[in-house]
């Protein structure tokens, strides 16, 4: 094989002669040789090491017999002399090399020992030179005038323990604990009191030690910020006669034994919420039952049983929920299915004969709250107290049902994404809040009174050919406005058909969005067959997420968007109209997978205005074959009711004509991709956590977090029984601080399902909605929200509802009698509503007092009785006034 490259003779370097030059050189060694040395081949033209071992070899006997050739013709038969000489030659000369480049080196070291400041510093600088085998202490001590042998023999010690100039390792470090340990522990005894503290009933927090340590404790929120704290507590230590540490030590205790502060938050599940602040009514009730004689032991139980079933409901409910199970509070079969209709009903195959002892807490509370409030002797007090607990203890009820149909209807989004096929999509639809115009520059003048633009975001999910689900964002920007059903049909229609040019192949469409208005009605479902028609795509379905549980993919595209526009206008531009919404957007490579269009809607072409559908507000699965609707009260359960369209069809709605301005534009990125990660593993780059309350994923990244929380199920790992008791341990040894014992008790207590006779059985469908019940006020209710308003437009210090709903509890006549029952009672959002009908009344029409003609008599007795009733209102809200009871 021949080698290529590099050079060989200064011919061929330099001159370019390299065949002439070989040649030359086999004609001197066939004349010097007698033709005994074979001719050269080849030159060399590549690196020696990258050569082959023959090529070596080939190479390594050729140069030998050319300086052998040349050595006897010099000296001949001397050729072994000639060459030997040569060699010493060279050695001698690499020797005196070595030694100069030693002295220089230790010339070099010596120069920085005498520079350095640092003896540390000196001592690793000496251990290089110190060594016995290189220099002896005397002559160390020459060369380093001032040097003594001590230093000599650190230097060594250095160099054994550490190496020759080796940084030294770290040293470990040396505390001193020069705090008073009694005024220590007196103020971690008020400081770390659980008055001060709330356990979360999810997620862990890591203490890190100054020894590398790390601690996990239950997440744990302050509530209390740390300058409140200090000075209860110096006020406690003033009271006492107790000197406590200063104040910066009590500071960097806090810092030290660190815990989350406690935020407010906005816009949350209304179910939800009105559950738990039902638990903590019940807890505030608790305390008062304490003050009117009830046991001390009792209500510590009921207090501590209601905290654990707030901590079990926000946590663990939702994770014991399934199709088949044999506990009437977790099935999802009996729970939803309907009592009374076959086709809303889902046959159980198994008997529900176990009790969850946690969910059964709720059975225990009801039964020891009422057996309390009959013991108390002031009828008033008690009959107030029994309404109370009951409307609280419904609340719960309704959040325990609200979580069960939460998890059934997000099944049949799980549902879709695993099913979904290569021909199929699965759009998500919602409608963002209104963009307000934003500006570079914006003067005081532009900020008040702006008007927001609507937009509507809907994200197409579809299966690409390699098995990952990737989607197309179509947002509609309108301007104004009114967000209505044929709104979202003009959408919808607009969307189907540029899906038809940019997607040929999707034949299948399924639709789910929240439960607003403008998707939850009658019109737009019917129109869903027309606009399959005339789009070539079949519209499968329509699912309805649970309400006030509604969050989905679009809210993360609408974030990824928002954040384009706050960019766009940072660099320097406006946005003031759609256009600029568009155009901000799309700038640069856009965002991945979003395309808009900017559009009108025209009103027009709205062809239906009504429809005949009874019962929408309990539908929530729709299906539509062919000029059918099937509907469904909850996912997958029964075969569901079949609605003839020709039934409850008044007026087709034909073709929606929607007005576009702007059409849409594929982007750079014209699909974003959705990775659906079935498995995480836990890695120590997992520092992301899944924020649902009981869910204990975690994540290396962000992106991944999302998905996870847009597209997977919520799990809660099961542990080996030998982890239950390592965790169990941390729980007690943390109870101390966080939790009492009351509370894991409960917990310990009712983990498992038993089997248990005595417990009153619930209902079938006991988890559906309810039907509203609304009943009139009555005139004393109407006369007295009159007043209030009233007064509040002639003072204009308007009447705050929550407290005119204590002002009814608490207002009695000149008798000293309760002058509302309990039944009149109004809730804080009762009376907001009364007072927005009686302030758009007043807007639409002056209040004015017309004269009566002599000839109504009635309608005069009747205002003179609706004035007296007036009066008897004003005189017991005086006599509050002034001598309240």
């Amino acid at each position: 094989m021949e080698e290529e490259v590099i050079l060989l003779t200064p011919e061929s370097q330099y001159n370019g002669k390299g065949r002439d030059g070989i040649e030359n050189l086999n004609n001197t060694l066939m004349s010097l040789s007698g033709g005994q040395v074979s001719p050269i081949k080849f030159q060399l033209k590549t690196p020696l090491r990258e050569v082959q071992s023959s090529t070596r070899r080939y190479l390594k006997r050729k140069a030998k017999e050319v300086v052998h050739t040349v050595l006897n013709h010099l000296a001949p038969g001397q050729f072994s002399d000639m060459f030997q000489l040569l060699y010493e030659d060279n050695c001698h000369e690499d020797t005196e090399q070595s030694d100069k480049t030693e002295l220089e080196i230790t010339d070099t070291i010596l120069q920085l020992y005498c520079e350095a400041e640092n003896n540390a510093l000196k001592r690793q600088l000496l251990s290089l030179l110190s060594l016995p085998n290189a220099h002896s202490k005397s002559k160390l001590q020459k060369l380093i005038p001032g040097l003594t042998k001590w230093e000599i023999d650190q230097s060594r010690a250095h160099a054994a323990s550490h190496g020759a100039g080796s940084l030294p390792g770290p040293m470990e470090p040396g505390y001193r604990n020069r705090m008073n340990k009694e005024k220590l522990e007196h103020a971690l005894s008020f400081f770390l009191d659980p008055k001060f503290h709330q356990i979360c009933s999810y997620g862990t927090k890591d203490l890190h030690c100054d020894n590398g340590q790390t601690v996990t404790i239950p997440q744990v929120v302050r509530t209390t910020c740390h300058s409140s704290l200090l000075q209860m507590y110096k006020s406690y230590c003033s009271e006492t006669g107790f000197v406590p540490l200063s104040d910066s030590t009590l500071y960097k205790i806090l810092s030290t034994c660190s815990a989350s502060k406690r935020t407010n938050l906005t816009g949350l599940d209304n179910i939800a919420t009105d559950g738990a602040a039902a638990v903590d009514d019940l807890i505030k009730m608790c305390d008062q039952l304490k003050g009117l004689g009830s046991e001390t032991n009792t209500v510590a139980n009921l207090t501590t049983a209601l905290k654990s079933l707030k901590m079990y409901l926000k946590s663990e409910y939702k994770f014991s929920v399934g199709l088949s199970s044999g506990c009437q509070d977790h099935c999802l079969k009996f729970a939803l299915s309907h009592p009374t209709n076959v086709l809303l009903q889902e046959e159980c195959d198994h008997s529900h004969e176990e009790i969850c002892g946690k969910c059964n807490i709720l059975n225990e509370i009801n039964s020891a709250l009422f057996n309390e409030i009959q013991n108390i002797r002031t009828s008033d007090v008690a009959e107030e107290l029994a309404l109370t607990a009951e409307k609280a203890l419904e609340k719960i009820s309704d959040w325990k049902a609200h979580i069960l149909r939460t998890q059934n209807q997000e099944e049949g989004r799980y549902r879709a994404l695993e099913e979904l096929q290569p021909h199929q999509l699965l759009i998500i639809m919602d409608w963002a809040m209104k963009f307000l115009p934003a500006l570079y520059r914006e003067k005081q003048s532009d900020f008040f009174g702006q008007k927001g633009m609507s937009w509507h975001v809907s994200v197409a999910i579809f299966r690409a050919e390699d098995g990952s689900l990737k989607h197309k964002t179509f947002n509609h920007i309108f301007g104004a406005v009114r967000q209505d059903w044929f709104a979202v049909a003009s959408a919808i229609e607009h969307i189907l058909k540029s899906i038809r040019v940019q997607m040929p192949g999707i034949e299948e469409v399924f639709l789910r969005s929240d439960n607003a208005g403008c998707y939850h009605c009658g019109c737009l479902w019917l129109s869903m067959h027309g606009i399959s028609e005339r789009t070539g795509i079949s519209i499968v379905r329509y699912d309805f997420s649970e309400p006030q549980a509604g969050k989905s993919y679009c809210d993360a595209k609408i974030a990824h968007m928002r954040s384009k526009l706050r960019m766009f206008v940072s660099s320097g531009e406006n946005v003031t109209t759609p256009f600029d919404m568009k155009k901000a957007i799309m700038d640069g490579s856009g965002v991945a997978g979003c395309q808009c269009a900017v559009v009108e809607v025209d009103r027009k072409n709205q062809t239906m205005t009504s429809h005949c559908i009874k019962g929408i507000t309990n539908i929530n699965n729709l299906a539509f074959e062919g000029d059918d609707i099937i509907a469904w009260h909850s996912f997958s359960i029964g075969i569901g009711i079949k609605i003839k369209r020709e039934d409850v069809l008044k007026s087709e709605q034909l073709d929606t004509g929607l007005i576009i301005l702007s059409d849409f534009e594929e982007p750079s990125k014209n699909y974003g991709v959705i990775s659906h990660i079935k498995n995480c593993s836990v890695t120590p780059t997992s520092i992301f956590h899944c924020s649902e309350l009981g869910c204990n994923q975690q994540f290396s990244s962000y992106q991944i977090l999302q998905e996870h929380i847009l597209l997977d199920r919520h799990v809660q790992e099961k542990t080996s029984t030998y982890d239950a008791l390592r965790h169990h341990w941390s729980e007690l040894c943390n109870s101390n601080l966080f939790i009492s014992k009351q509370l894991v008790q409960i917990g310990r207590d009712h983990h498992t399902l038993v089997k248990n006779s005595s417990v009153e059985k619930l209902q079938q469908g006991w988890a559906l909605k309810k039907t509203r019940k609304f009943a009139r006020f009555s005139s004393k209710v109407k006369d007295f929200l009159h007043t209030v308003f009233q007064e509040g437009e002639e003072s204009g210090r308007k009447a705050i509802p929550v407290e005119v709903s204590q002002r009814m509890k608490s207002l009695r006549n000149s008798t000293g009698e309760k002058f509302f029952n309990p039944d009149e009672w109004l809730q804080p959002s009762q009376i907001n509503s009364f007072f927005s009908r009686l302030s758009l009344n007043a807007k639409a029409k002056d209040i004015k007092d017309e004269p009566e003609e002599d000839d109504h008599l009635r309608e005069i007795l009747q205002s003179i009785y609706e004035e007296e009733e007036r009066d008897s209102i004003r005189d017991a809200m005086t006599l509050e006034l002034n001598s309240p009871i």
